[in-house]
């Protein structure tokens, strides 16, 4: 993995990683640029967007975003801002060489010095929350309906 960098997001880039996410996401998402905008660029609790970019060969190889969540609390129902993890593609090539390691490394340390000690993942897939489990994350468990008490 000498050839990869990652690089901070720079508008610039937006064009080549709307295209990276329609040719590496199954669906295609042919909504990517609008979906990008809303959920990074007008994201309400972190300002953004936060996008952790691999680069080799003069291309996006992978990119993980990062987005703010609002979480109410205790009684008092005191909110926190977390960063959540989502959005995450690397191409075919360069899985399972430790692109996604290098990435999220690159990540969490980058959040940190934002001041943020906590990073959550919601919607993780089978292949994500396995990679996450083994790189030390922790589990709140499945989620299950929610009841008021």
């Amino acid at each position: 993995m000498n050839d990869v960098e990652i690089v901070p997001y720079d508008p610039s880039l937006k064009d080549e990683l709307v295209e990276f996410r329609r040719r590496t996401y199954e669906t295609g998402f042919p909504e990517s640029r609008d979906y990008l905008e809303w959920k990074y660029e007008q994201n309400p609790y972190i300002k953004g967007p936060i996008y952790y970019i691999a680069r080799a060969g003069g291309r996006i190889i992978g990119m993980r975003g990062i987005y703010g969540t609002c979480w109410e609390h205790d009684q008092a129902r005191r909110a926190t801002v977390l960063p959540c993890a989502d959005d995450w593609a690397i191409e075919p090539e360069y899985r399972n060489r430790g692109g996604a390691t290098l990435i999220m490394r690159e990540g969490l340390e980058d959040l940190a010095k934002r001041g943020y000690p906590y990073l959550v993942n919601t919607s993780g897939g089978r292949i994500t929350v396995v990679g996450s489990l083994a790189a030390g994350w922790g589990s709140a468990g499945a989620l299950g309906p929610v009841v008021g008490r």
